[in-house]
């Protein structure tokens, strides 16, 4: 585990380098974010509960002094609309940049993802890579939470905390600072092992959601050939090993959750206990001894949470390695620098030539050996051949599916590997394949999607030729 833990803490600083760098032009409203939580904490859980001690000492104390117990009251009231404020305030400008970041990640996965070729998506099943987007963005903003949230929220406190105390009981800071320190390094600790357990998890679900949606994908095969009961096994046999997977997860989690369980219920009965020893021997107010109290809860509280926020931050950065892991793949086939965005080709100009193209799979499987092949323009040619003999390999070639490995394919003056993008040589021809792909769109659509611009007469016109008007 620790040498997975190694390698997967590499994967999370990419991860969180991949978050800040998509968050470009909207830093600011993130920061003013985290000011105006830093702000509202310490306004509700440092200068409210002080406020709340004098007001205690004073009704103690100063009984007949209304001024002063009134005044009081009203700083009290100043502190609670002031936290209210910042806090509302924060919450309105980060779902101004949560919104924006996640439009920028959902965008970032969809070029890179688009920017593969056909072979990498017919070795990723389409359901587990719109799942891995979905996770990919929800975990960016489960980790600006959870930062903004429990983690401002325990940093805040704990120098808010130790700060008063210095004034309050000077020896009781060393003991709140030694134990945090404590439990914040445990937390650390169980959180990289955790990490491991939950890499795997997040896999094995991917690998769930895989096999659901390529049976699902592919129901006509099952039907066909009666498998129901092969596939259920199969499908069963993934399911169990992410069970397993989730089991050693769950069984870490409640081990951790005990431990820190201790630790939270050390400082919460400790702080009570030492504030009220202190009281016994005239050493603390009252006031005192309800501001420690109330410190130690909240302290408490917000560990608690921290150590959560740890299991989330480990579950959030194994969601989203998987698609970083896509972002950093480079494509197979990739655009030559300078290639042109479009061409024009004139019939008479659509010459197609394959010029001493090389192209194997494998050592073992050599497809072409310095293949050449001229066909005019306006011809038409069939392929023929046996099974194996390389029809769809040299369809592929051509289409820029697979990209030759020693020579050149042109259509007429172009090469079509280095002269033309991808986009901008396949705008200028046409296929037509067995296998029916339709976007989940208008039939209009559908038909019109090789010209944007084509008018409704035009895709009535193309409907009616081939027998769907």
């Amino acid at each position: 585990i620790n040498h997975i833990s190694n390698n997967k803490y590499k994967d999370m600083k990419r991860v969180l380098t991949v978050y800040w760098q998509y968050t470009k032009g909207i830093r600011t409203s993130a920061f003013l974010t985290i000011l105006l939580f830093t702000a509202a904490l310490l306004f509700r859980e440092i200068l409210r509960p002080y406020v709340l001690r004098d007001l205690v000492d004073g009704l103690t104390t100063h009984a007949n002094d209304r001024d002063f117990i009134w005044h009081q009251v009203v700083l009290f009231a100043v502190m609670h609309i002031a936290a209210q404020i910042c806090f509302r305030s924060g919450e309105f400008i980060n779902s101004l940049f949560e919104s924006n970041h996640m439009r920028n990640l959902r965008n970032l996965a969809f070029e890179h993802m688009t920017k593969h070729s056909l072979a990498f998506f017919a070795n990723n099943h389409a359901g587990a890579l719109v799942t891995r987007q979905k996770r990919f963005v929800n975990s960016a903003e489960v980790l600006f939470e959870e930062l903004v949230g429990s983690t401002l929220s325990m940093t805040v406190q704990v120098i808010g905390v130790s700060i008063v105390m210095l004034f309050v009981s000077p020896p009781m800071v060393i003991g709140v600072l030694v134990w945090v320190g404590c439990y914040i390094l445990n937390a650390i600790f169980m959180g990289r092992k955790r990490l491991a357990l939950d890499y795997n998890e997040a896999e094995q679900e991917s690998r769930v959601t895989g096999d659901f949606a390529d049976v699902m994908g592919n129901i006509s095969i099952l039907k066909t050939f009666g498998t129901t009961k092969r596939e259920k096994n199969f499908f069963s046999g993934t399911v169990n090993k992410h069970y397993s997977a989730l089991q050693r997860a769950l069984h870490f989690a409640n081990t951790q959750n005990a431990m820190q369980g201790i630790f939270s219920s050390i400082i919460h009965i400790g702080g009570i206990i030492a504030a009220v020893s202190l009281w016994f021997n005239n050493q603390m107010s009252t006031g005192n001894v309800i501001l420690i109290t109330i410190y130690a809860g909240s302290l408490s509280s917000s560990l608690w949470d921290f150590g959560k926020t740890i299991r989330k931050f480990s579950r959030a950065i194994a969601d989203a390695e998987e698609m970083v892991e896509i972002i950093d793949t480079p494509p197979s086939i990739v655009d030559a620098p300078g290639a042109l965005e479009r061409i024009s080709l004139s019939p008479e100009q659509a010459t197609i030539d394959f010029k001493n193209v090389s192209f194997a799979y494998n050592s073992s499987a050599q497809i072409f050996n310095n293949f050449n092949l001229s066909i005019p323009a306006g011809q038409k040619v069939a392929i023929i051949g046996s099974t194996g003999a390389g029809k769809t390999t040299l369809v592929s070639l051509l289409l820029r599916v697979i990209d030759v490995q020693k020579g050149s394919i042109h259509i007429g003056p172009y090469n079509i590997k280095t002269d033309v993008t991808q986009d901008g040589f396949k705008s200028c021809i046409s296929s037509v394949s067995q296998n029916i792909d339709l976007y989940n769109r208008s039939i209009k659509d559908n038909i019109g999607y090789g010209n944007p611009n084509a008018t409704l007469d035009e895709i009535r016109a193309a409907a009616k030729k081939a027998f769907i008007d």
